[in-house]
């Protein structure tokens, strides 16, 4: 049901900002809105847990519906959703370097808008030829918008947030990465790697 919802307001834990629902709006592919101050007058807590989080604070109720209404995109949606998948996989990486276990190859797959978008039936089976073949990471670049491509915008969206849902919940080891511009393959791959 929370995977409806564009927008999760996640209110403090008893002594942290962090609480159980931040991380379950960020499974369900939504936007976590948390507090910036706990009741101890701590500030900096998401700053120090995610200094690159996407997603908005609040220092007080009176800011919510500005907030909720700002964060009502798609793309903000979905940036925030790759970037939750992205920050899970670093952690899986770092602790295998903790504790020395061996990486193995990676795939990149990039993805651009086709006429066929939403739906995701070509990265499926692309996905799936791999599988049959090797349980390697899988990285997939999400191209942005070329100029001309402006009328695809909604149906790449929503193909997008298809997609971050299967890397999130049906695939694994699929790593997104998710340009709001576009860069084209060469640039995509200069950033993944």
């Amino acid at each position: 049901t929370m995977s409806d919802a564009k927008t999760v307001p996640c209110p403090p834990g008893n002594l942290t900002q962090d609480s159980f629902r931040v991380y379950e709006a960020l499974e369900a592919g939504c936007v976590p809105i948390v507090d910036r101050f706990s009741d101890q007058g701590n500030s900096d807590y998401w700053d120090k847990l995610f200094p690159n989080r996407p997603f908005p604070t609040i220092s007080s109720y009176e800011e919510l519906m500005g907030v909720v209404e700002s964060s009502q995109s798609q793309a903000l949606r979905n940036k925030v959703f790759a970037w939750w998948i992205k920050e899970k996989m670093l952690l899986k990486h770092k602790l295998r370097r903790q504790l020395n276990i061996q990486y193995s190859n990676t795939f990149i797959v990039p993805t651009s808008p086709i006429p066929s978008h939403p739906t995701t039936h070509i990265i499926e089976e692309t996905i799936s030829s791999i599988r049959k073949h090797s349980a390697f990471d899988i990285i997939i670049t999400i191209d942005g918008i070329r100029p001309e491509q402006e009328h695809m915008r909604a149906d790449y969206e929503e193909y997008t947030r298809r997609l971050l849902w299967k890397c999130n919940h049906e695939w694994e080891n699929v790593i997104p990465v998710l340009f709001e511009k576009h860069v084209h393959q060469s640039g995509m791959i200069q950033e993944a790697l």
